[in-house]
């Protein structure tokens, strides 16, 4: 081997593994955030006591097709949360709540997360490239 020569090529692996999970860490916080900010908007509701069973509330107005749940309870607002898996460049991250009505909420005809994500990609996408910026 050249005495010039250096391989610093497990290094440089390293550090891009290191910023790609700090970047992704960020990204998901940041579309945790704003997922909660979108489930935010109160809905106007009046609270049910059912002879049996626990109280819980009601909306008054129908939910507009297409747009985000709005917030009744507080319950999935809260149950939002983020996960990021993998090592290094192959990770990945997973923005979700483990109530049972939230993924058909999403699926159906109230996104939230898919909201979440069109509105702020921009957003996302400079996170990322940020987290490279100072290598």
């Amino acid at each position: 081997m050249d005495k010039w020569f250096q391989d610093n090529s497990k290094a440089v692996v390293r550090v891009i593994d290191d910023r790609s999970r700090l970047g992704m860490r960020k990204m998901v916080d940041f579309l945790v955030e704003k997922t909660k900010e979108i489930l935010s908007v109160p809905a106007p509701k009046t609270l049910v006591k059912p002879r049996f069973g626990a109280p819980y509330y009601r909306a008054l107005t129908p939910a507009t097709p297409g747009a985000p749940p709005r917030k009744l309870s507080g319950a999935l607002q809260a149950s939002i949360y983020g996960v990021v898996r993998g090592n290094g460049t192959h990770s990945w991250g997973v923005v979700g709540t483990d109530l049972i009505y939230g993924a058909p909420l999403e699926k159906r005809n109230h996104p939230f997360v898919t909201l979440a994500m069109k509105r702020y990609g921009n957003h996302l996408r400079m996170i990322l490239a940020r987290s490279f910026r100072r290598m």
